[in-house]
């Protein structure tokens, strides 16, 4: 009896040591299973997120597009049957070719349907116009209709509504309009364009596929756009708030709202959530309504307009994980206790039952790689001390780093100073738990400074300080982004700084003929200030004068986008004066194909228009003998006649003259001083005189003239003939040229270029900006040879050459290097071009462009280019780019040696032929998966050219347009694994052969579980060795190891001293 007890005590003994050690092994166990859902739910999720913004980003450039369309504009301005009729045409050919829209409409001022194409059995059809409806009471009419030209209106994701009700089946929709105005800038309406919602949804559908079962979409206010429970859809279209998040799950949605993204355990199982925010800037969006003919309750700006990527893996499956996890290591547990009870043959099952386990947990830990290491962002792992623990290959990529440089380094020695002590803060509130984002510099590790997008969220362990093992952050590089938007910023300054200064009244307008800018010149053109303009948008058209404003506005209408256009006109300044206008407009278009509006300059050039009227005149009067003549009394001084010249430009008639002398249209002469005057004449001491004086015709105005005035005749029959030329026009044209050689002499000296004067190889000359870019002043570089500026003589004598080579009026152009006074060396676009083609003396003129940005930035991108082949090439893995039908593009080095061919050998030729010399691709190939889906796939392919297996990843390549044009092939060797895996299978195979056969051969053999002696077939207990011994042809060799001996000898030692 005390034996047994005995016995029993040691039995309980060593079952409580086993169910506590797989207690704990399966509450690791599970919190290792729950992270790594927690980080395949993050990435999902993002994934569902990233791919209905990038969905949303290609609409808007479509809506401006149709908005600006030269067939709208017109029917805008002349809605007749066949303006319609060609507008039609347009929206038909665009819907068919977009196959994105339901609908594309133009909706008058009125709120009436005058053009609407529906996408209908995969062809677009134009809607009758007795089918047309009203929409003016419609929220996305009235909330469209308000804004201002430019800005885009974007309605809540809903479903469609046509003549009033919810249209079956449901057609979910997102409605982008924007105002549209003729080409007199009325407003006309709006275009609006109906989205497949449908196509967001199965995006979303298709990012999220591996968690499709539990993922949703909602809306801000909590409704369900998409859910595993199509029932639970579109619950605000019905008024059926019960089906939103907000009532189900109150707790966790007031988590959500709260934060753009993040994770929670809750009761009710484990939250992970995301943010999309649909609108650029400049767009507007409304709450919408679910009725026909109710007006939306407010306006929703960018950020209050949102949607929520949302999954939630109930407490049921959580603990389902937990229970097959239990439940496992219940088995394991009974195995344990059964060795503990009846010896080797339970053994071998709890190890069976392990090896399971670990090859479950490999597996599921290589999934979770692989989507990591084809991730397209950077996503990394950090410890507490900030040290970087692991980096997928794009991050590497990013900052320009191998794992042997980076890993165990704390990455904040890569940040920019100004940026520690926030990225330190985000790693501390990480690791308490908290879901930060940040944004910040860092530089990599070739000197590239990198703008940083990172989300970092805590990884869950209960075994670690605070319950976080690391932070996990997902990273993405917005350089490029950054360096644009402050391009444009520098850009947008650069050009008001010059419109601002310039002498020309200078503006731009819409495409719709509004005014966007305008300089301050406009005051003193017009006598309007610049403010009086936006305040009043007819003034332009208003101060041009009456009998020229047809004239105007035929010029607006039929100028197209394409085109410059030129007109002279006159306007009426604000006193009352008429001056001639120049107008010139030139299109402008945006990097991305928009068209803009116009950038007008208008001059003023009435003394030009005065001055070219004075010629004209002029010239009439020489080619018709019209110039003023005049035959006077040598005695009486009363004229004699007067021809048709001097009759007109006097505006005395003929009899009038007749009473007159010279005198009486030469106020600056009285008898006395004329008769004095003429008095050489008289004396015939002279045979001309000419002079110049001021005549007053018949109204009293006053005009120069030059006489030429001689005494024909002889004795008392002598009389005087004038000859009078009107030099107002020469007076006018004298006071334009001095206004001209102003202009130009104040244009060099503003210019933002550099403009010098260059006379036999000697510097003449320099404008403001050419002696700031080098350094020099004026009187030091007057006089001397230009060879000071060039960096070497041979430079200098290439830029002689080439300047003789010129001839005529032909202008020379070069790329060179200039030496400033300080030493640095500029990169210079040189132009120079003969003073005068006739007088090659005279010299030239050189423009200097500084270039050396632009030469610097080519120059790093030859450098980055190389680099990126040298790392390509530095690969040991094979690598190949892939086009869609598996044509090689470029392989590198690695893949090239396994083929024994060179790398342009390989380029071009098909991937399956060369690897594997059939006429398709293997049934498993990844490459077909991945144009499917658009997902990174891996498989393991037989390769018999390079002679093993291999684990082949294949990556989506996309092109400018969001499509897949290839894919990138890394072949990772595993032909030794492989190896190795199926020996250990084999030995596997002949232990399981071995212990069945002694199994077969003795059955089951009782065993003491204190003392370990067997007993045999006739009853005798013996000591194993000699048991096994006498049945087997095992040998055996006696030892005890250091943890039995510790643990049973201190148990049964402490027993028996009691």
């Amino acid at each position: 009896m005390k034996t047994m007890t005995t016995h029993f005590r040691l039995f309980f003994s060593l079952a409580v040591l086993v169910l506590a050690g797989i207690g704990f092994y399966g509450q690791t166990e599970i919190e290792r299973e729950i992270n790594k859902l927690r980080i395949q739910e993050v990435l999902n999720i993002g994934l569902g997120a990233g791919e209905l913004s990038r969905n949303i980003e290609y609409l808007t450039p479509d809506l401006m597009l149709i908005a600006h369309h030269s067939a709208l504009i017109t029917a805008l301005d002349d809605p007749s049957p066949a303006n319609i009729a060609h507008l039609e045409e347009d929206f038909v050919n665009i819907c068919g070719a977009k196959r994105l829209y339901d609908q594309i409409r133009w909706i008058d001022e009125s709120g009436m349907e005058r053009v609407r194409i529906d996408y209908a059995e995969n062809h677009p059809i134009v809607v009758a116009t007795d089918k047309l409806q009203d929409k003016s009471k419609r929220y996305f009419f009235t909330d469209t209709f308000k804004l201002k030209e430019g800005e885009v209106f974007i309605s809540p994701l809903d479903l469609n509504i046509e003549h009033s009700e919810i249209e079956i089946p449901f057609k979910p929709m997102l409605r982008l309009g924007t105002p549209v105005f003729d080409s007199q800038g009325k407003k006309r309406g709006i275009v609006m364009l109906n989205f497949y919602g449908r196509i967001l949804l199965e995006a979303f559908t298709r990012a999220t596929a591996n968690i499709i079962d539990h993922a949703m979409l909602l809306n801000a206010e909590g409704y369900w756009l998409k859910s595993q429970n199509a029932q639970d859809e579109w619950g605000f279209m019905f008024k059926k708030s019960e089906l939103s998040m907000a009532v189900r799950a109150p707790a966790a949605w007031s988590l959500i709202q709260a934060t753009d993204h993040g994770q929670i355990m809750q009761a009710d199982g484990l939250w992970t959530w995301n943010t999309v925010y649909p609108l650029l800037a400049g767009q507007i969006s409304s709450t919408g309504a679910a009725e026909a003919f109710v007006p939306s309750r407010a306006s929703v700006e960018a950020k209050q307009y949102q949607w929520k990527t949302v999954s939630h893996l109930s407490s049921h499956r959580l603990n389902a994980i937990r229970q097959a996890i239990l439940f496992k290591l219940a088995g394991v547990a009974a195995l344990l206790l059964g060795l503990v009870g009846f010896g080797c043959r339970k053994q071998a099952s709890v190890w069976t039952a392990r090896k399971v386990a670990e090859e479950s947990l490999r597996q599921s830990e290589e999934r979770w790689r692989s989507i990591v290491e084809c991730e397209p962002e950077c996503v990394k792992l950090i410890d507490r001390d900030g040290c970087l623990l692991e980096m997928n290959p794009a991050g590497l990529a990013m900052i320009q780093a191998t794992p042997d440089q980076i890993v165990g380094r704390q990455l904040v020695e890569l940040v920019v100073e100004e940026d520690q002590a926030a990225f330190k803060e985000m790693i501390e509130a990480v690791f308490r738990g908290e879901t930060k984002h940040l944004v910040f510099d860092m530089i990599g590790l070739h000197g590239r400074r990198l703008t940083m997008e990172t989300t970092s969220v805590p990884l869950k362990d209960s075994s670690s300080p605070g319950g976080v093992k690391a932070l996990l952050g997902v990273t993405r590089d917005i350089t490029e982004r950054k360096q644009a938007e402050e391009a444009l910023r520098a850009s947008e300054e650069r050009f008001r700084t010059v419109a601002d200064f310039t002498l020309g009244w200078e503006y731009w307008e819409s495409p719709q003929g509004e005014i966007i800018y305008m300089s301050p010149s406009c005051e003193v053109v017009t006598g309007y200030s610049r403010a009086e303009f936006a305040a009043e948008p007819d003034l332009l058209m208003r101060l041009t004068h009456s009998d020229d404003r047809q004239k105007v506005e035929a010029h607006r209408h039929d100028i197209s986008k394409l085109e410059d256009g030129k007109l002279d006109f006159r306007i009426v300044r604000r006193d009352g004066g008429v001056r001639f206008i120049e107008h010139v407009c030139h299109p402008v278009w945006s990097n991305d194909g928009v068209f803009n509006g116009r950038r007008v300059s208008n001059r003023d050039i009435t003394e030009r228009k005065q001055a070219e009227e004075a010629r004209n005149q002029l010239s009439v009067i020489v080619e018709r003998s019209l110039n003023e003549i005049y035959l006077f009394d040598s005695e009486t001084l009363r004229f004699k006649h007067a021809n048709l010249g001097a009759l007109k430009n006097s505006q005395y008639t003929l009899k009038e003259l007749m009473e007159m002398t010279p005198v009486d249209i030469k106020p600056e002469f009285t008898e006395t001083s004329f008769r004095s005057m003429i008095q050489p004449l008289l004396a015939d001491e002279q045979d001309v005189l000419v002079f110049e004086t001021v005549h007053r015709r018949a109204d009293g105005s006053l005009y120069p003239v030059e006489v030429h005035l001689q005494l024909v005749g002889a004795g008392q029959q002598r009389t005087f003939l004038a000859v009078i030329f009107d030099i107002t026009a020469r007076k006018t044209a004298e006071a334009a040229l001095n206004q001209s050689e102003a202009t130009v002499a104040a244009i060099f000296r503003t210019a933002p270029i550099g403009i010098v004067l260059v006379k036999n190889r000697e510097f003449q000359w320099g404008n403001v900006k050419g002696l700031a870019v080098l350094g020099y002043s004026q009187d030091e570089l007057l006089g001397k040879s230009t060879r000071i500026l060039y960096e070497n003589d041979e430079e200098f004598e290439r830029i002689e050459q080439l300047q003789a080579q010129l001839t005529g009026g032909m202008m020379g152009e070069t790329d060179t290097r200039f030496r400033c006074k300080d030493g640095r060396i500029l990169d210079i676009h040189l132009n120079f071009v003969l003073l005068d083609p006739n007088d090659p003396s005279l010299g030239f003129i050189h423009t200097a462009t500084d270039i050396t940005e632009r030469k610097d930035y080519e120059r790093s991108l030859v450098l980055a280019e190389k680099e990126w082949k040298q790392t390509f090439n530095a690969v040991s893995d094979p690598i190949m780019i892939l086009d869609r039908e598996l044509r090689m593009i470029k392989v590198n080095t690695a893949m090239a040696k396994a083929l024994d061919l060179t790398p342009s050998e390989c380029v071009g030729s098909i991937c399956y032929q060369l690897l594997h010399g059939s006429d398709m691709p293997p049934e498993n190939c990844p490459h077909p998966k991945m144009l499917q889906d658009g997902t990174p796939h891996t498989e393991e392919i037989y390769e018999p050219n390079l002679g093993g297996n291999f684990l082949v990843s294949v990556a989506p390549l996309y092109d400018g347009e969001g499509g897949i044009s290839g894919s990138v092939h890394v072949m990772h060797d595993i032909t030794a694994l492989r190896k190795t895996t199926q020996e250990r299978e084999r030995l596997i195979v002949d232990l399981q052969d071995a212990l069945v056969q002694i199994k077969t051969l003795k059955g089951i053999v009782p065993i003491c579980s204190y003392c370990k002696k067997i007993r045999d077939d006739e009853g005798y207990w013996q000591m194993v060795e000699k048991y096994i011994g006498e049945h087997t042809e095992a040998s055996f060799s006696h030892g005890i190891c250091p943890e039995c001996f510790e643990k049973v000898m201190k148990e049964i030692g402490g027993h028996f001293d009691k």
